[in-house]
This record gives C-alpha cells, sequence and structure tokens, in this order.
C-alpha cells in the first residue's frame, strides 16, 4: 500500500516544490505534510526490508514542514495583504543546505513530526552511504571514513531531540510518552545502523596487520554498537508486557528493532 502511495504522490508531484500563488498556503502545508509523512515511513520500511527508497531525498525539492512554517512565519504579510501579493520566494529545500547547516536544522525539531522526518532522512542517508550496492566497489577505509560523519549528524539530532537519558527536549513540548519512546527506538535503530558493518562483513576488511589504527577503530565502534543494542533493549520492560507495546511502543517493527 505504502508503495502505491508513494506513487500516486510522485504522479501528483507532491515530491516537489508548489509555487503556485493560486493554492492556499494551508493547503500546500497539508500536501508538504502528506508527503513527508509517507516518505518517513517508507524510510522505515527500507531499513526493515533492505530495499532501496524509491525516490531520494536529493530529487525531493518540497520543502520539509519545518522549513515551511519558519518561512511562512517570517514572510508575514502587512495588514490587508495576503501572501499571495508578496514577492515570490523560493522555499529551502533539504539539498540546498550545505551539511554543517543541515546539522544546525536537526537541533530544534518544533514537533514529534519534524523530529521523526529529520532522522528518517538520516537513515535513508545511512542506507545509501553504507548498504547500497556501489558501496561494494570502495574499500573498506571508505566505509570507515563515512561512519563517523554519519554518527555525527545522528548526534546533531540527539542533541536537538534527546540531549538527556531522562529528559526528552520537543519543542514545544512531545504530543505523548509513546512519541517520546518512538524517538528514542529510531535512535538506537539508526545507531545500530550505522555501526553494524564494524560487526560483519569480515571479508571486506582490511587485512594488514600493521593497520593497527584500522583493527581498533572496527573494535570501537564494534563496541558501541553492542552498547546501543543494549541501550534500545533497556526501552523494553523486564517483565513481557505485550499492553504497553501495543499502546506505546512500535509494535509494527519490533520483531526487526529486537532482531
Amino acid at each position: 500500500m505504502i508503495g502505491i502511495a508513494i506513487r500516486l504522490a510522485l504522479a501528483l508531484g507532491l515530491h516537489l516544490r508548489n509555487e503556485d500563488p493560486k493554492i492556499p498556503l494551508s493547503k500546500k502545508k497539508t500536501m508538504l505534510c502528506t508527503w513527508w509523512s509517507l516518505h518517513a515511513i517508507e524510510c522505515q520500511l527500507s531499513a526493515i526490508t533492505g530495499r532501496s527508497c524509491v525516490l531520494s531525498h536529493e530529487d525531493c525539492t518540497a520543502a520539509l514542514p519545518q522549513t515551511f512554517a519558519e518561512k511562512l512565519s517570517s514572510s508575514t504579510s502587512p495588514a490587508g495583504s495576503t501572501p499571495h501579493t508578496q514577492k515570490k520566494e523560493k522555499w529551502p529545500t533539504p539539498s540546498s543546505t550545505s551539511p554543517s547547516e543541515k546539522g544546525r536544522g536537526l537541533k530544534a525539531p518544533r514537533s514529534y513530526l519534524d523530529a521523526h522526518l529529520n532522522i528518517g532522512l538520516i537513515m535513508q542517508k545511512v542506507l545509501s552511504v553504507l548498504y547500497s550496492p556501489r558501496t561494494a566497489q570502495y574499500p573498506w577505509s571508505h566505509v570507515q571514513h563515512s561512519i563517523p560523519t554519519l554518527l555525527q549528524e545522528l548526534d546533531d539530532w540527539k542533541q536537538g531531540v534527546l540531549p538527556g537519558e531522562d529528559r526528552v527536549r520537543i519543542l514545544p513540548s512531545p504530543d505523548t510518552p509513546r512519541e517520546t519512546l518512538l524517538l528514542r527506538f529510531y535512535y538506537f535503530s539508526t545507531k545500530i545502523l550505522i555501526l553494524r558493518p564494524c560487526l560483519c562483513r569480515s571479508e571486506r576488511k582490511v587485512k594488514d596487520p600493521n593497520d593497527a589504527s584500522a583493527a581498533r577503530f572496527d573494535q570501537k565502534m564494534a563496541e558501541t554498537c553492542v552498547e546501543a543494542a543494549i541501550g534500545m533493549a533497556g526501552l523494553l520492560s523486564v517483565e513481557p508486557n505485550p499492553r504497553m507495546l501495543y499502546e506505546n511502543g512500535p509494535w509494527w517493527s519490533i520483531v526487526h528493532l529486537s532482531e
């Protein structure tokens, strides 16, 4: 169903920036939220199934809902005028900012949807950089160099959404405790996804016994991956509690997360 929905959304052009002045801003916002919600679900399914996303976010020019809201608030029309009479400006897109700007943009999501979309984009990048077929043509050192960069992006996201073990800061506040728990699951899941290559694919790793630094890096990342898995397990109750899982947890992917 999600595949059909994505195809229909592409056919309608929801993934493209819409600058038609005849369309009300409220409808534009609905179209943006519809597209990015579908995109977030597909990113999650791609991580579960190991299949590539239908459309990379680099090929999407639709602004993120948070970017749209910020742009809308900064260009509030004067009294007596309408947004359609203002000077037309291009909405920023996910691919139009530098890596450092992306990192800063992930620190202060306005809602659960913003936080979820941001980590979904990170997860899609992880799948593209570390798990796509073209990655096989690069040496293991290429993967080693990519992992710290991806971890830093994930850490930037965490600092804005999950800055402490016992405190969650989602501006203005998390919708419910369920959303808080889901974001923690997504954080650990993405971190494991980034670090998992250091636990496997031994045939691709550096076999030079003199390259001690590479071996230490693999060992450290493998240990961090196990720690992330323990952290995810800690989100679940010690005693089986199906009711808690169905009410607050990601019941649709718990088998994938527990593997």
